[in-house]
């Protein structure tokens, strides 16, 4: 079963760690599932309250687990466009050399002028210069 919710990767990524939610017993002696963003603040989670600490758990795990698969997906489908786009550009015929190192610098910025370089069959010093402009 995969759910795709609107929460954003970020928030995704906090709510699939077990450690950024709780269950908690207000003053009533109801149970409470609580959850914590990148904000570091405790919201409530479900408007619902529970008579006991079972059933938060179950929901709270069953929801924590494809949470977690939803993010893997999602990595993975942007890995895979990543790749397709930096196979598209490496095969390009149209592109320049110039344009293909500064396509590949928006694209992934993560990598060095050297991996740059390699990647597109020039110098450093080429890549250097082409990435100034």
């Amino acid at each position: 079963m995969y759910i795709m919710t609107s929460w954003s990767d970020k928030d995704l990524e906090c709510l699939s760690q077990l450690e950024n939610h709780k269950i908690v017993q207000d003053i009533e002696g109801e149970y409470r599932w609580m959850h914590r963003l990148s904000g570091g603040k405790w919201d409530i989670h479900s408007i619902q309250v529970f008579e006991s600490e079972k059933t938060p758990l179950e929901w709270m795990y069953m929801w924590v687990s494809l949470w977690d698969k939803e993010l893997k997906v999602r990595k993975s489908e942007a890995f895979k466009m990543v790749r397709k786009e930096r196979n598209r550009i490496h095969r390009s015929k149209r592109m320049s050399k110039a344009e293909k190192s500064i396509s590949l610098r928006n694209l992934l910025p993560e990598l060095t002028q050297q991996e740059i370089a390699n990647e597109i069959g020039v110098g450093i010093a080429t890549v250097k210069r082409y990435l100034k402009k």
